[in-house]
């Protein structure tokens, strides 16, 4: 239904005597990306302020609205007479009181990742929250103070790591955290770089400041070893070292055409014009429509061309389309398999409009300097690349946990080091953990 059309019938509804209208974008049914993180926020706010123009009852806009100041200038604005949310007062059921008190820097934002919410209502599963594992389990996940205070070691800064340590803080422990890189965050800083994920460094500095907050020492580019930490002599080590990624054994992999994924996505590396990712999980996808951007007209830019009349509108948009031609090879039988399906959904829609080449049940057989030689349907076949991306996975970093076994009365893994997983089950795992020691 066309806007103009919803603006005869707010009206309609209007004179029947209906006092409040909501205004949505509409459902997941949808052409187009509603909630998730990509949609940038308060995308939809123009179709409520088309109603409010004309109507006299309060009119409520939604959809992608997770800041208070935000909410405060579409209300100043008046571009609606109130703010509807869900999903972040899943992730932070303090929000209004944190922001009536102006306490704005300890407001946990949603970052619309949908994997613990819509995700978990479209499968049927429990409703939580990926940042918040508290949500609707509040009595499960209660922050009791710990019977006898300890010397708690948490090794690593990734989002397990920090879920620990401040949870551990908050019940009294005195908790030190060790990092090898000068900054906290691990791998949600990568997963916040690929187009439209950017909402996870509102998540990196929640944690991270929320570090400081609770009275967590905090020691950066310090890499504990198992000899460091047993001179320490801790009453508890929580280890969290990550994960690092898998290396297939594909003949032609030490090429200089052949690129790993977090490199591509932590230093930008010229790819040339043609890229074949191999890998077709959440970290293969979001790496092809990083590198399918690269080299693209901006946003600004076309959006400045256009209304200048420099460029016609849809030409504009075109050119913020036009990067490299990508490939990705994945061997299962669709991409994205790892991801939620409101995000899969969103990321197979991008893919689309930068006419990233999908070709599945395909496995890589060697790499060679025209590009990558795959198996599909029994035959081999050649996709031509000027480089070659791996995205094909983790394996857990155990290093450091097997060497403590035995030296120290309480040793604990948490996160990708257990088994390379999701954020989701990452920081849960982590908040229970911490509700343990």
């Amino acid at each position: 239904m066309r806007h103009d059309e919803v603006k005869l019938i707010a009206q309609a509804l209007e004179r029947a005597g209906v006092n409040l209208i909501n205004v949505t974008a509409g459902w997941h049914q949808a052409f187009l990306p509603l909630s998730t993180m990509d949609v940038p926020r308060g995308t939809y706010v123009y179709l409520a302020e088309g109603i409010n123009q004309l109507v006299k009852v309060p009119v409520v806009t939604c959809h992608r609205i997770n800041n208070p100041f935000l909410a405060e200038q579409i209300l100043v604005n008046g571009q609606a007479d109130m703010v509807g949310m869900g999903r972040p007062f899943l992730t932070d059921p303090e929000w209004p009181r944190k922001a009536a008190e102006g306490r704005f820097d300890e407001i946990r934002q949603c970052t619309a990742c949908d994997q613990r919410c819509l995700d978990a209502v479209f499968s049927l599963k429990e409703i939580t929250c990926t940042f918040n594992p508290a949500a609707l389990r509040e009595k499960q996940f209660a922050i009791i103070p710990a019977p006898k205070p300890k010397k708690v070691l948490v090794i690593g800064g990734g989002p397990a790591g920090m879920e620990a340590a401040r949870t551990l803080a908050q019940r009294g422990h005195q908790v030190t955290l060790y990092e090898k890189s000068p900054k906290l965050g691990g791998q949600l800083n990568l997963a916040a770089i690929p187009p439209g994920r950017g909402e996870f460094v509102h998540a990196v500095r929640w944690l991270s400041s929320e570090l400081y907050r609770v009275g967590v020492k905090v020691e950066l580019g310090k890499e504990a070893d198992a000899e460091m930490v047993k001179k320490l002599k801790p009453d508890a080590v929580v280890v969290a070292t990550g994960a690092t990624p898998l290396r297939p054994a594909i003949p032609g992999i030490d090429g200089g055409n052949v690129a790993w994924a977090w490199e591509v996505l932590e230093h930008g590396l010229a790819l040339g014009k043609r890229v074949v990712v191999i890998g077709g999980g959440a970290v293969g996808m979001e790496t092809a429509l990083f590198i399918a951007k690269q080299g693209a007209m901006s946003a600004d830019a076309a959006v400045f061309l256009a209304s200048a009349g420099a460029l016609d509108a849809e030409t504009a948009v075109k050119m913020t389309l036009q990067g490299p031609r990508v490939t990705i090879l994945e061997m299962l039988d669709r991409i994205g398999q790892d991801m939620g399906v409101t995000t899969r959904a969103s990321m197979r829609h991008h893919l689309r409009l930068h006419e990233v080449k999908v070709v599945t049940r395909a496995t890589a057989r060697r790499i060679t300097d025209k590009g990558v030689i795959y198996e599909h349907g029994g035959k081999e076949e050649l996709a031509e690349a000027d480089s070659v991306v791996i995205a094909v996975g983790s394996k857990p970093e155990t290093g450091l946990y097997d060497a403590l076994q035995g030296a120290l009365p309480e040793v604990y893994r948490i996160g990708d080091c257990v088994k390379a997983r999701t954020c989701c089950e990452a920081i849960e795992e982590a908040a229970l953990i911490a509700r343990k020691i």
